[in-house]
C-alpha cells in the first residue's frame, strides 16, 4: 500500500485546507504539500450532460460526511465519496473536496475515474446502485481483496509517512490524541465532529 495516498485524506484546517487533501484550502499556505489543484471546471455542470436528476444528500456545509471506515457495500472510504460527490452535485459541498487524494486511493484500488463516478451521482444513483456500478467497473476484485485492502487502509497512519509526520502530529496533538497511535481514519472521524461542534457553537 502506497501511505502517500492514504495520506491524502486530511481534514478541516480552517485557512490550510488544500485540495490535496479532502477539500480543503491550504493549498495557498502550504503549496509544496498540494500537487493536486483545484480544477477551473471542478464542480460545474457539464455541457455535454443533460437531463440531469436532482441530487440530494448531506449539506457538508452544516454536516460531516460519512466516516472513511464505515463501509458502503464492503468498500472503506466509499460512502464518505459518495457523500461528498452528492454534495458537489447539489453546491453544498462546503469546505470538503471530491475527487481528492483519499477518494482517488479507492478509485485507483478499482481502476475507475473520478469524472465517471460522478456521472453515476449526477443520474441519481443511490448507495446500492453506486456499489453495483463500482463492483463492475475497472478491475475485477474479490471479495477477500476489497477485505485486505480495507484493512490495510483503515490501519494506516500518516505518522509513519515521513513528509507528512510532523504536520500530522501537530494537528493530531491539538486533538489531544497521540499521534504514534491515532490513524488517519480516527483522526479524521475526531476533526469532523470538533469541527462541525465548533461551527455549530
Amino acid at each position: 500500500m502506497n501511505l502517500a495516498k492514504i495520506s491524502t485524506d486530511f481534514h478541516r484546517f480552517r485557512n490550510r485546507k488544500c485540495m490535496f487533501i479532502c477539500g480543503h484550502q491550504w493549498q495557498s499556505a502550504f503549496p509544496e504539500f498540494c500537487p493536486h489543484p483545484l480544477r477551473p471546471d471542478h464542480g460545474a455542470h457539464s455541457k455535454q450532460r443533460s437531463m440531469k436528476k436532482k441530487v440530494t444528500g448531506k449539506d457538508l456545509r452544516k454536516e460531516a460526511p460519512r466516516s472513511p471506515r464505515i463501509r458502503v457495500g464492503g468498500y472503506a472510504i466509499l460512502g464518505r465519496t459518495i457523500d461528498k460527490c452528492r454534495a458537489l452535485v447539489a453546491g453544498k459541498i462546503g469546505e470538503y473536496h471530491f475527487d481528492c487524494p483519499l477518494d482517488n486511493t479507492l478509485f485507483g484500488f478499482k481502476g475507475v475515474r473520478g469524472d465517471d463516478f460522478k456521472a453515476q451521482i449526477e443520474q441519481g444513483a443511490g448507495d446500492q446502485e453506486m456499489v453495483e456500478w463500482l463492483n463492475q467497473s475497472g478491475e475485477k476484485k474479490t471479495p477477500e481483496e476489497i477485505r485486505r485492502w480495507c484493512e490495510e487502509v483503515e490501519a494506516s497512519s500518516l505518522y509513519h509517512h515521513p513528509e507528512k509526520r510532523e504536520f500530522f502530529s501537530e494537528e493530531v496533538k491539538k486533538l489531544g490524541l497521540d499521534p504514534e497511535k491515532t490513524t488517519t481514519f480516527e483522526w479524521l472521524e475526531i476533526d469532523d465532529r470538533v469541527s462541525h461542534a465548533q461551527q455549530a457553537a
